[in-house]
């Protein structure tokens, strides 16, 4: 049903994905016209606000839906599953605490040459926060969700004649198993995604070294970090975890989404299509200091 725990998870991550799509469209669309920050001043720490706000919480409830399924499929009489009063009590830490990992962008976020960038934090500071955000981001998930569906599939997998012969239902683990697989898929496409800007992050930061590659690849490891909520699946009605009469509300926010994704790419493409028309008529005098 619609309430149950991975329901609700479900339906904030897909929240969290579509956020983090639409606040990320107009720092592409920037990128591609290369004309600096187009938006009023104050929109660059908000944006980047929200960009990092979406993100560290579509993270977060990927690990939450993993550790309740974990307790659902591996541990179901050992460890208590989440009651709704315990689902709400995490969903409102998770977007407080994303709030919490975004907020320096708010504070040091702002326009420097035309351009949105970090501004009144030292060098330090910024790397400091920058390895935390490796960690929360990348090796903290890469670590705990590579271990929790291991698990998960060597159960779910290994065992399934025994599963079967206890429990008789046969249906619940096939059910089961195609959760897992959907979710095993978002968590390999995160890392995919991701990998190419945050090893760059890492190959330059421990070995202090800047490696030179061309503008585009450094865009495109960007926007891999955005394609990864557009290649997400999300159909939860093929994955049984929702009753057709629940299916409606999820249902009408994944065509929202699509519908995001679909303009944000078309806009996207005509503003690199047609550069070279569009800057000599909103941009024709236009100079950088």
């Amino acid at each position: 049903m619609l309430a149950s725990p991975v329901n609700q998870l479900l339906l904030q991550l897909a929240i969290a994905d579509m956020g983090n799509l639409i606040f990320c469209s107009p720092d592409a669309a920037m990128a591609l016209l290369d004309r600096g920050w187009l938006l009023p001043n104050v929109a660059c720490p908000i944006i980047r606000f929200l960009q990092e706000y979406s993100l560290y919480a579509s993270v977060l409830f990927q690990m939450t839906i993993g550790i309740e399924r974990f307790m659902a499929i591996c541990t179901p009489m050992r460890m208590q599953r989440f009651s709704s009063r315990t689902t709400i009590i995490v969903t409102s830490g998770i977007w407080t605490m994303a709030a919490a990992f975004a907020f320096p962008y708010f504070l040091h976020m702002g326009i420097v040459h035309h351009f949105c960038y970090w501004m009144n934090i030292g060098n330090k500071t910024k790397l400091l926060f920058k390895y935390a955000e490796f960690l929360v981001l990348y090796a903290l998930p890469l670590v705990m969700l590579t271990g929790v569906y291991t698990v998960m599939g060597r159960v779910l997998w290994g065992s399934s004649e025994t599963i079967a012969s206890e429990q008789q239902q046969v249906a619940i683990l096939k059910l089961r198993r195609s959760v897992v697989k959907m979710l095993i898929i978002s968590m390999l496409l995160y890392f995919l995604c991701y990998t190419p800007i945050q090893g760059l992050f890492i190959m330059e930061a421990f070995f202090n070294v800047y490696i030179a590659l061309p503008k585009w690849l450094r865009l495109l490891f960007n926007a891999l970090s955005v394609m990864r909520i557009v290649l997400i699946p999300r159909k939860e009605d093929h994955l049984g975890v929702l009753d057709p009469e629940d299916y409606r509300p999820i249902a009408y926010l994944n065509i929202t989404t699509q519908l995001s994704e679909i303009y944000s790419a078309a806009a996207v493409y005509f503003l690199f299509r047609f550069k070279h028309v569009l800057e000599p008529l909103f941009f024709p005098t236009r100079k950088y200091l």
